[in-house]
């Protein structure tokens, strides 16, 4: 049986945004268990969530982002939601358009 923890990136990520915390990264874990992904997989999607497509958010506003890709942009499905890397584009143009960063 695979093992994995949400890497630290999620967290920090998350951190400030209650349902993020407490409903996305407990669903991305168990979509990982359940489809037998190893740990590099979620790593390279906290990694993928930091580095490329939440540049120039800060926590919580990163957060509050991950929040409404899930629940708008994916409507509600996990496993969409973890492909988003192959949408980055798309992905990160919906943010920009729904959730603008201020300053």
């Amino acid at each position: 049986m695979v093992e994995v923890t949400i890497p630290l990136s999620l967290s920090i990520l998350c951190t400030g945004v209650t349902g993020c915390f407490y409903e996305v990264l407990p669903l991305l874990k168990q979509h990982c268990l359940d489809n037998n992904l190893p740990q590099s997989e979620l790593d390279a999607f906290g990694r993928f969530m930091m580095d490329e497509l939440l540049v120039g958010y800060l926590v919580p506003g990163a957060g509050s982002a991950i929040w409404l890709l899930y629940k708008q942009f994916c409507s509600q499905n996990i496993a969409e939601f973890f492909t988003l890397k192959d949408n980055k584009d798309r992905a990160r143009q919906w943010i920009i358009t729904n959730y603008p960063t201020s300053g």
